[in-house]
């Protein structure tokens, strides 16, 4: 279950919840929906803390590796949410929004999801 819904992730979709609500799993699981909460409101800040709070949960069940990749795709929902509230936004707010370190940071992102679409 917990790399099937990484693997989501990394390829753009969202679990479905009641995987998530499944009694048997409810308890292992919990770090993995705070995930997918990170990656679904594009929130880097979350999706940092709850790496911190879970890395060596996520060490042990080897998806770390995988986990730290979605770093990516968690930025990519927060540009995508920016785009729908913003018509014209600075480099250096887009930077703050995101907790990016510096609006060099938000440049290179933001051509890049230009340039993918």
């Amino acid at each position: 279950q917990k790399f099937a819904i990484v693997v989501q992730l990394l390829l753009g979709e969202i679990p479905d919840r009641a995987t998530f609500r499944e009694p048997s799993l409810r308890k292992t699981l919990v770090p993995y929906f705070q995930l997918t909460q990170a990656v679904l409101n594009g929130d880097l800040k979350l999706f940092n803390q709850v790496i911190d709070k879970y890395k060596e949960k996520f060490l042990s069940e080897k998806t770390y590796t995988l986990i730290v990749r979605l770093r990516h795709n968690v930025i990519k929902a927060g540009v995508r949410m920016i785009n729908l509230s913003y018509s014209r936004i600075s480099l250096s707010d887009i930077a703050q929004k995101l907790q990016l370190d510096s609006p060099e940071d938000a440049e290179f992102i933001v051509a890049k999801a230009i340039r993918d679409g």
